[in-house]
């Protein structure tokens, strides 16, 4: 089991005053099975993300069955690894796409969720 926790970012302002930026907008993203076929869109949404905010997050949500051949978790963990804006979830699944969703929107820092 695989979780990115979503930390708040801090910044040092002035001498002894620290400010907490959370981001603008979570967005959840389910990628149950999608594998390598995730880039594609993930690469539309930032750019479109990255072109009306300048504080962002996405949550990619990569839960799995046991015994299934699915190269979702992995691939989402490493595009979370590079990426400073993207954090994945990747749990063993204990439910269907609610509790997908739930598990992403448990992260979400961000003043709107979407």
């Amino acid at each position: 089991m695989e979780t990115n926790r979503v930390e708040d970012v801090k910044i040092q302002k002035g001498k002894n005053e620290e400010i907490i930026v959370r981001p603008e907008l979570s967005l959840v993203i389910l990628c149950y099975q999608t594998g390598n076929k995730i880039h594609r869109f993930l690469d539309s949404i930032i750019i479109t993300l990255d072109s009306i905010l300048s504080n962002w997050e996405i949550i990619l949500v990569g839960n799995y069955w046991p015994n299934t051949v699915d190269n979702t978790p992995s691939v989402i963990q490493e595009i979370a690894s590079k990426h400073p804006k993207i954090h994945a979830v990747t749990k063993l699944k204990q439910g269907w796409m609610g509790w997908d969703a739930r598990s992403g929107l448990e992260l979400c820092q961000g003043n709107v969720i979407g």
